[in-house]
């Protein structure tokens, strides 16, 4: 019996404690890759810093096994399990993730900054302008404006080298759960990276480069043809979402770790550093489904929902 993606995605909860061993980095579901090639099979994939075969493995490394049980009930509603095949993929360490002229009123997909210590700032992307919680608004990540609070809370674009840079301040967060053990016993998930800032129009265009006008917000979807733009790719990725149910470990800020479940993965285009905090576009509605927040050692890019 092949199982959708949504029978199997609930067993993601029960091997998050996998998320433990130190070379583990994420879980999702999706296509099983066979010879580099992806087939129709669905699979967990497990995404792990470095690849090793079993002979390898040394005595902290998991043995990923070839398959997971999955209890599903038939048609007639009698429960029944169910073998998944696991497919490890190597992903490197997952990392928080240029357009970088002022631009006024300022669009999404350009570089913003804000102070980080002494003398330097701490850059990425703006995401979005568009109305959120009733009020028009800036969105991008947590970590790259706020910091959960530790941040701004002056927001500049480009940066804050020049005088007259200066855009916006943080009005909110959503705090991200963080600890310093990368082992730590049953940690809080996070469902997302998310800080704002109340906007006027003359300060924040509700376009994103390259993109067009988002007509709103709600919830991303398997399959949605999608596009993102990055102040450092500074280029429009195009993509389609192949899980909405990740789950992923990270360090998020000064050594701290983060877990976070129901991250969206794509099957294609390119993350690098600085491009968090960029939106995820779906072409078919125009409707923004979530923000970037993460790259692998590929720079492919993860992204968490707009709550």
């Amino acid at each position: 019996m092949a199982l959708s993606q949504e029978q199997i995605e609930p067993v993601l909860q029960s091997v998050s404690p996998w998320l433990s061993n130190a070379n583990v980095t994420g879980l999702t579901v999706g296509p099983k890759a066979v010879s580099g090639r992806q087939t129709e099979e669905l699979a967990v994939v497990v995404h792990v810093v470095e690849k090793k075969p079993p002979s390898e493995l040394g005595i902290d490394d998991l043995p990923v096994p070839p398959f997971v049980e999955v209890h599903v009930q038939d048609d007639g509603g009698a429960p029944h399990v169910e073998q998944v095949p696991t497919d490890v993929v190597e992903s490197g360490v997952i990392r928080l993730c240029q357009l970088d002229d002022r631009v006024r009123p300022a669009p999404g997909g350009y570089m913003i900054a804000v102070p980080d210590g002494f003398f330097t700032d701490a850059t990425g992307t703006l995401g979005v302008n568009i109305t959120w919680g009733g009020r028009f608004r800036l969105l991008t990540n947590n970590h790259v404006i706020s910091k959960n609070g530790t941040r701004g809370p002056t927001v500049y674009q480009p940066d804050w080298a020049l005088w007259g840079n200066t855009l916006t301040t943080v009005s909110g967060y959503e705090p991200v759960v963080t600890y310093a053990n990368r082992n730590q016993p049953n940690p809080v998930f996070n469902r997302t990276d998310l800080a704002w800032c109340d906007m006027t129009a003359t300060d924040g265009d509700p376009s994103i480069h390259g993109i067009g006008v988002p007509a709103g917000l709600r919830s991303p979807a398997v399959n949605d043809a999608v596009q993102w733009i990055g102040k450092t790719t500074g280029v429009v990725q195009n993509a389609a979402i192949t899980s909405v149910t990740g789950r992923f470990v990270l360090e998020f800020m000064d050594g701290r770790w983060a877990w976070f479940k129901d991250v969206i993965s794509f099957n294609q285009g390119t993350v690098r550093q600085g491009d968090s905090g960029s939106a995820v576009f779906a072409t078919a509605d125009s409707m923004v489904v979530g923000l970037i927040f993460a790259n692998d050692s590929h720079n492919a890019g993860f992204a968490v929902r707009i709550p």
